[in-house]
């Protein structure tokens, strides 16, 4: 009878929506665990990078009660709301990135105050030697300056890094003069006046003077 197939088709249809609801109901919730894991994850990162900066005492690090209490209020309205749960998710993902933001310009400030002197120093010293250990410790400390996140094991590895650049440095007694000459050759501004028999013999004992050309100032025309 008629009235049997419409009957059917509406089941049908009813079946169908029950089925859709599951299915986007699912769908809703597959987009919230893939939130979580990565809200997870950055506040991971964000947590060890709060144990780096808090072992060099710089950065506003005061920031786990406030992410603590964000969580919980999400623990509490997943059990409600999964949906208004998401839009909490999202934005604790926002706050953790903004403070994420905040320590890396901290980073950023603090390598540049405390590091840059000494690569100022293996800059120079690796145009005018070919020590491959100057080249290495340069290149080594200005990685981990532009890594970000930085961890606490980073922080551990430049500071030993530092440590043994020093030592080089030491090793090669540069003093105040050397170092004003070889910022001259830097920007070809060196002349033979701006030598004297202290410089001669370190780039002798250290062989940068076969890396060093002078030139004429005046070109024929």
């Amino acid at each position: 009878m008629l009235v049997d197939k419409i009957y059917n088709v509406e089941k049908t249809i009813n079946e169908y929506e029950i089925i859709q609801n599951i299915l986007n109901e699912s769908q809703r919730l597959k987009s919230i665990e893939e939130q979580i894991k990565i809200c997870n994850e950055e506040l991971e990162d964000l947590i060890n990078i709060k144990l780096a900066f808090d072992s060099l005492f710089i950065g506003n690090t005061d920031f786990l009660d406030e992410l603590n209490k964000m969580v919980e209020k999400i623990d509490i309205s997943f059990q409600e709301n999964p949906e208004h749960a998401n839009n909490m998710i999202s934005n604790l993902i926002t706050k953790i990135r903004t403070y994420n933001s905040e320590l890396k310009i901290e980073w950023n400030k603090y390598f540049s105050l405390n590091y840059s002197n000494i690569l100022g120093t293996l800059e120079l010293l690796k145009k005018v030697s070919d020590n491959t250990e100057i080249i290495r410790l340069h290149s080594k400390i200005k990685i981990i300056g532009n890594r970000w996140p930085i961890f606490v094991e980073d922080i551990n590895e430049l500071k030993l890094l530092n440590i043994n650049a020093e030592k080089l440095i030491d090793k090669l007694d540069i003093n105040e003069d050397i170092q004003k000459f070889l910022i001259l050759t830097l920007n070809k501004q060196a002349t033979v006046r701006d030598l004297d028999s202290n410089i001669l013999k370190w780039l002798r004992d250290t062989h940068a003077d076969e890396n060093i050309v002078l030139s004429f100032k005046k070109q024929d025309i």
